[in-house]
């Protein structure tokens, strides 16, 4: 029942956030904010480990790519993404 809950929570976010971005190129406008930081995970990395896909969400797809190709996204995922090579102690 719990799992239930939680996945029509997640399908109603994503498509809130879906309809937001269909008109706004970042969730709090047309500029990259902490509201897109705290949101990055859910949409780049929260999918694939629950496995699934955002294909239904066209804007949440194209926002998602958009985060994970910026330069300080690329710099963090190197240091502690799920690719990342930990560190020799």
């Amino acid at each position: 029942m719990l799992g239930k809950v939680a996945r029509r929570r997640r399908e109603g976010l994503f498509r809130h956030m879906d309809d937001r971005l269909a008109e706004h190129t970042y969730l709090a406008g047309q500029d990259f904010t902490l509201a897109d930081i705290m949101s990055a995970f859910a949409v780049t990395t929260l999918p694939t480990l629950i496995g699934e896909s955002l294909d239904d969400y066209s804007n949440i797809k194209r926002y998602a790519q958009q985060i994970a190709a910026r330069p300080a996204w690329l710099k963090a995922m190197e240091i502690a993404g799920p690719k990342a090579k930990r560190p020799h102690s």
